[in-house]
């Protein structure tokens, strides 16, 4: 069960890696369908993580919330799983990407002005 755990989260990691590398190659000259893509695969990707770490919370019953309990298994989980959830949330949130609502109007100010 762990090597079948593995080789999903490998896969999906290859994955990632693969179409956020396609997509930044393939539509870089365009960064508003860009932004919409990478969007909407980051949603279903966070969707996922909140739903992953829910479900393994209410599966563990009882001992859900006495860590010193917790398997190695639910341990990797909730790791593997905050550690994937902080940078898409991060990534919706603005947090170190460029913004247009946010940046493009401190960037029209901090522009000289020309004569």
């Amino acid at each position: 069960m762990m090597y079948q755990l593995c080789h999903i989260s490998l896969l999906i990691a290859l994955l990632n890696l693969i179409f956020l590398r396609n997509v930044r190659n393939l539509l870089g000259s365009n960064p508003i369908i860009q932004e919409k893509i990478v969007g909407a695969y980051l949603s279903v990707l966070l969707f996922g993580d909140f739903f992953h770490i829910s479900i393994s919370f209410w599966a563990s019953g009882d001992t859900r919330w006495d860590v010193e309990k917790w398997s190695f298994m639910l341990w990797a989980i909730v790791v593997t799983g905050l550690s994937l959830l902080v940078p898409r949330l991060s990534w919706f949130l603005g947090i170190g990407r460029y913004v247009h609502k946010r940046d493009g109007a401190a960037r029209k100010e901090s522009t000289p002005v020309e004569s």
